[in-house]
């Protein structure tokens, strides 16, 4: 899905009713960032859960999270500045350094070469800085009704704020604004522990997820696109503005995907869909896909546009950037995670996760 709303960025609107069409609909794949938070907050918080009680409970969380996100990141953000020097200052290479990018970006609008999606890493690090704390502090119930309110607090905060905002980012990449699909994960794993709430969870999720999807569509419709950028000055462009997709889009969506999630966990065809083989494949190195993408995507975009150009070809680029930049990417994540990510990821034995038997809450 990121994949597919990059390429529409880079190859950009047609006069022409397919590539206008393809411009709308790949627009909204934005929402990928959302279920990857919604799939994070699910697993971290399991595993946080399981753990609660072990005397390693930090440590182990800690350390194993930097051994699989740190080598890859710092290093691709060591090649990205080395590679485009002159574009970063310091305060850039700070933002990425310390994973406040998205603040960053909020405060500058500045679009920095290779790691624009670097911001939705920012906000998971972030929150799971605090959020061991909170996991081992609270009960089951008082972590439950924190993750509602802070859903509710992400939606009040984009209502209040998107139309007030001169770049969208400040309503899109605040790490309060952006927190309803960790929370809705994070929800997840909490009613999972409770097996009569957790049946209730499996019985209301077809039908929650009907109703949130219908809303999406809904939203679409009235709006006349899904982009999450449209402010209210750009209306002339468009039908109406993002504020329906920025604010109740968002949640719709962490909602959506946390009733796909729910029905992953049990037989039925969702459960085979996230079981496929393929899925499970790119699951492997999907983190590597989505650090190094961008990148790959921006290279072959000029390569693409100068062969067109050379060729007199006109109209391969829209159906030539997408895969081309899709296999690649696999290619290269496939390599970097046997050569360079594995091996350090065998420190995490070091480390280990003990799983601890829930105690029983009143």
């Amino acid at each position: 899905m990121v994949f597919m709303v990059h390429a529409n960025f880079l190859i950009g609107d047609s006069p022409h009713a397919l590539g206008h069409t393809r411009y709308l609909l790949f627009g909204g794949f934005w929402s990928g960032v959302d279920l990857f938070f919604v799939l994070s907050g699910f697993l971290i918080t399991g595993i946080l859960l399981a753990t609660k009680d072990s005397p390693a409970y930090y440590k182990s969380f800690f350390a194993r999270r930097m051994l699989r996100i740190f080598p890859l990141y710092y290093l691709f953000v060591l090649v990205a500045v080395s590679v485009h020097r002159s574009s970063f200052n310091g305060r850039d290479i700070s933002s990425l350094l310390f994973y406040y990018y998205n603040l960053h970006h909020v405060w500058t609008a500045r679009n920095l070469p290779w790691v624009p999606a670097f911001w939705s890493l920012s906000v998971e690090e972030q929150f799971y800085i605090i959020w061991p704390f909170a996991v081992a502090s609270l009960s089951n119930k008082s972590l439950r009704r924190l993750c509602i309110a802070g859903m509710v607090l992400a939606l009040g905060l984009r209502l209040y704020l998107m139309p007030r905002s001169t770049v969208f980012q400040v309503a899109s990449y605040f790490t309060l604004c952006r927190t309803d699909g960790l929370f809705a994960g994070a929800l997840l794993a909490i009613w999972r522990r409770d097996a009569m709430c957790w049946k209730r969870v499996q019985h209301f999720a077809f039908p929650v997820g009907a109703i949130s999807a219908i809303a999406i569509v809904g939203i679409f419709i009235w709006s006349g696109h899904f982009f999450d950028w449209v402010l209210v000055r750009q209306v002339t462009t468009f039908r109406h503005s993002s504020f329906l997709i920025v604010g109740p889009g968002i949640s719709l969506l962490a909602i959506l995907f946390a009733t796909l999630v729910a029905k992953a966990t049990s037989q039925g065809v969702v459960y085979r869909i996230f079981l496929a083989w393929p899925l499970r494949r790119m699951g492997r190195y999907s983190y590597g896909m989505y650090v190094y993408h961008f990148a790959i995507m921006l290279l072959l975009d000029s390569r693409i546009i100068a062969w067109e150009r050379h060729h007199a070809f006109r109209g391969m680029h829209m159906f030539l950037l997408l895969p081309s930049s899709f296999v690649l990417t696999y290619l290269v994540s496939v390599i970097s995670f046997h050569v360079y990510e594995q091996p350090i990821l065998s420190f995490k034995r070091f480390f280990p996760a003990v799983k601890v038997p829930a105690r029983a809450e009143i």
